[in-house]
């Protein structure tokens, strides 16, 4: 398992208030600044990756994570994967031929890193703890399990019109959950960016094409992450609070999504993270 540490912090050159509340009453904003694009010196990248595949793992990295960043407590704790690695070495373990090395599968059980970020929140090291890439059936095994103390607030997931998750946004929102995408731009994808109607719908707001997606992801009360190391393009990012778009376009951006195709044409998705699919908790299957 991979303990994904993530921290939202306002992009100083302005001032960001919108917020959403979680259900445990704490709050983050709906729009997050993606860096995993500059260097990881820079003070305001604050990612911190560990193996985990038990409890102490994962409470271990938590803290570990603290010392590196100097901190009392952490706002948000994920479980970046619902796999787990084999622990030590590399944060990535390899065979030779590139697939991903599995921890012992009798120790694959995400549900064990979890209740370590739950001791987390029980001693006051991190406000909030969720998930992501997890699909429908592992957020339902992680919600139904008799000795839960702490809820996940968030699912971080891939998406963007070519792969909208509304199923999942679905589910988690019934559940209390609040859905993250990480890749909203579908990575600059130009496959994305060529679309003659989001050009069309840009074109009559006056807008960029990126804030048109990333405006539809607000109204879907999906919490965004843009990920981007240059000014203009945060500027630009957050710049999402002074229009609207209708239902007709709601539901035209909608019509966009591929996750349906088969056959070899485009599903829609980036990371597909294919080295690990051996794993039994693999979290890309159809439903």
């Amino acid at each position: 398992m991979k303990i994904l540490l993530l921290i939202i912090k306002n992009f100083q050159a302005a001032k960001i208030n919108k917020t959403i509340q979680l259900k445990n009453g704490h709050h983050i904003p709906v729009v997050g600044l993606g860096t995993s694009r500059i260097a990881p010196t820079d003070e305001q990248i604050i990612q911190a990756i560990k193996n985990a595949i038990d409890v102490e793992l994962a409470i271990q990295s938590v803290r570990q994570s603290l010392a590196n960043l100097r901190l009392e407590y952490l706002d948000l704790v994920l479980i970046h994967w619902p796999m787990s690695f084999q622990s030590g070495g590399e944060k990535v373990p390899k065979f030779p031929n590139g697939t991903i090395i599995g921890s012992d599968l009798s120790k694959e059980n995400f549900e064990l890193a979890y209740q370590g970020l739950e001791d987390a929140c029980d001693q006051n090291l991190t406000r909030s703890i969720g998930v992501s890439n997890f699909n429908i059936k592992q957020l339902d095994k992680l919600l139904s399990a008799n000795n839960r103390r702490h809820e996940p607030m968030v699912n971080q997931v891939e998406c963007h019109p070519h792969l909208n998750q509304e199923k999942l946004l679905k589910h988690c929102h019934n559940n209390g959950i609040r859905l993250v995408a990480y890749s909203p731009l579908r990575r600059g994808n130009t496959i994305l960016f060529d679309e003659p109607k989001l050009k069309q719908i840009a074109h009559e707001h006056n807008r960029t094409i990126a804030q048109i997606i990333l405006r539809w992801q607000l109204q879907r009360d999906v919490i965004i992450i843009p990920r981007t190391s240059k000014k203009h393009r945060m500027l630009e990012n957050i710049s999402l609070f002074d229009f609207h778009l209708n239902q007709t376009e709601m539901s035209t951006i909608m019509s966009l999504d591929r996750s349906n195709n088969t056959g070899g044409d485009d599903d829609g998705r980036e990371i597909r993270f294919e080295s690990a699919s051996h794993l039994s908790e693999f979290p890309f299957v159809k439903n």
